[in-house]
């Protein structure tokens, strides 16, 4: 999903049934968040991600479950400082009242360094980003992938959830989009992922342990995408304004293929830089 700069978008999760677009309960499942990062130079363009906590069960990252853990700073901790930076804030994402968690990108990104595959978020090095590790930016690699995600477990029932999504351009930059010049980033997400190692023993204790099972396992990388014109901004014309992925959950109850629609929330804004990278990044939403 393509977002403006200075442009917070909380976006709209929701399940529904393929066949007649009833909402769809889910007990247990996750979305993972890839690839947040930001630019060299952060004061241009930095990425910022927010889940109110009354939403969600668990936050996973590479350094374990803060259900486990205890606290965001076992959770972001790492040998080289280059995790990502939580932040538990006594607000709501939409500035009201509640608490939210708000994540941060911390470390520089390019394309080269996009994930591909759920399952596979090994370091990339400099050779594999020739074109991008160029005289200077040989300190930020290698790049751990898997330090730049953020995994959020939801427990239900639920059919719906929000996420707000955010690109911070400093006005001093004089980098920042305008009607002229619009810029942007891509926010990558998707269901299962590689933070966890995913055994899939029978559940045999009360608490839900996220990364031994979850309930409906989420296959959003590779769906079809029967809408893709979120907030009516494109690329696709004269249809639905959401986005609109095909039978993303693999597991559900009797075979029910289940759609997940991605829409602008209620009350907030939405502003895309390029819509061209709505919709699917290689196998991912």
């Amino acid at each position: 999903i393509n977002i403006a700069d200075n442009t917070p978008s909380t976006l709209r999760f929701q399940f529904v049934d393929s066949d007649n677009n009833q909402p769809v309960e889910l007990t247990k499942f996750v979305i993972t968040i890839f690839d947040i990062d930001e630019q060299t130079d952060s004061s241009i363009q930095s990425e910022h991600v927010c889940v109110n906590i009354e939403d969600i069960h668990d936050v996973i990252t590479a350094a374990g479950s803060l259900n486990d853990l205890g606290s965001l700073a076992a959770i972001t901790s790492d040998y080289n400082s280059k995790a990502l930076n939580i932040e538990l804030v006594q607000q709501s994402c939409q500035g009201g009242l509640g608490a939210s968690y708000r994540v941060h990108s911390t470390q520089p990104g390019w394309t080269c360094d996009n994930p591909t595959d759920p399952l596979d978020l090994s370091p990339v090095s400099c050779e594999e980003c020739e074109e991008f590790c160029t005289e200077g930016r040989e300190q930020y690699f290698p790049v751990y992938r898997d330090l730049r995600a953020v995994m959020f477990a939801y427990a239900g029932p639920r059919s719906e959830f929000d996420i707000t999504f955010e690109v911070i351009c400093q006005a001093g930059s004089g980098r920042c989009s305008s009607d002229d010049n619009p810029r942007g980033r891509n926010f990558i997400f998707g269901g299962r992922s590689a933070l966890c190692e995913w055994p899939t023993p029978a559940p045999t204790q009360f608490e839900w342990d996220v990364c031994a099972y979850t309930d409906q396992d989420l296959e959003i990388e590779g769906a079809e995408i029967l809408i893709n014109n979120l907030g009516n901004l494109g690329p696709e014309n004269s249809v639905e304004g959401v986005l609109r992925y095909f039978d993303v959950v693999k597991n559900a109850p009797g075979g029910q293929q289940i759609d997940l629609i991605v829409s602008v929330a209620p009350s907030s804004d939405y502003d895309v830089a390029d819509n061209s990278y709505n919709g699917k990044w290689e196998e991912f939403a």
